[in-house]
């Protein structure tokens, strides 16, 4: 269910031009997209693994790959694994083994795109959302950015949206309903994704509304049953 929200809002995105960030790149699910939908894609993958077979198997000219994590610091992280690599990340979890990791090389979001127009991310880094963040301040200030994110278990929620919107960021949930961050019990922590803009504009003139989102059976069938080939020719071979 959370991963559907996330591919319909990369599929139905409107795109334009500059940058699409995926940090949490892992296999490349969805490199193609965003590279069709934004002048350039930066993915970020630091699990060696995963980092080979997604330069083996993206070539296109406007696709770079960074084997680094996106952290706290321009050095390096503690990486904590897990026997599925979708889950590895530098915020150790009840489901990785604290004593299972590697030491990554790692940047900050603001040290990465001091030079760089950014207009769009998407960030699934299995809870260190709220840490990373906290070092993408110029970032969100000084860009138009949508942002499509995973908020894992052990994250504030009504810390890290107040911080969003401290920064002129409004926060939709996956009914494009604006969340009231008063609303929100301080320690609410559930597993969920959101869409994050501080774009004055209409979602519609962001998203596509039309029948690929929300509409017909028909087209929803389309969508999943492309997704589905797409799916099969990445990473079948892959799934644990």
């Amino acid at each position: 269910m959370y991963e559907e929200f996330i591919r319909k809002v990369i599929m139905n995105h409107k795109g334009n031009t500059g940058t699409a960030l995926d940090f949490g790149a892992h296999k490349g699910l969805y490199t193609e997209i965003l590279a069709d939908k934004f002048t350039d894609y930066y993915g970020f993958e630091p699990y060696p693994e995963n980092f080979t077979h997604l330069q083996d198997n993206y070539k296109l000219s406007n696709v770079h790959f960074i084997q680094k994590a996106i952290g706290t610091n321009d050095y390096q992280e503690k990486y904590h694994l897990n026997d599925n690599s979708a889950y590895n990340s530098i915020t150790y979890s009840h489901s990785n083994n604290r004593d299972n990791f590697m030491v990554v090389e790692s940047t900050t979001i603001d040290t990465f795109c001091k030079d760089k127009s950014i207009s769009f991310i998407k960030c699934d880094i299995q809870g260190a959302e709220k840490n990373v963040f906290q070092h993408a301040v110029q970032t969100l200030k000084n860009n138009k950015i949508d942002i499509c994110l995973e908020v894992h278990q052990g994250t504030n929620h009504k810390e890290l949206f107040t911080f969003f919107n401290s920064l002129g960021y409004t926060v939709y949930d996956k009914s494009f309903k604006t969340i009231a961050v008063d609303s929100l019990s301080f320690l609410e922590n559930r597993f969920d994704t959101f869409f994050i803009t501080n774009r004055d504009v209409p979602l519609h003139d962001i998203i596509d509304f039309g029948s690929k989102m929300i509409s017909s059976g028909s087209h929803i069938n389309l969508n999943n049953y492309l997704y589905y080939l797409f799916y099969r020719q990445r990473f079948l071979p892959y799934v644990v």
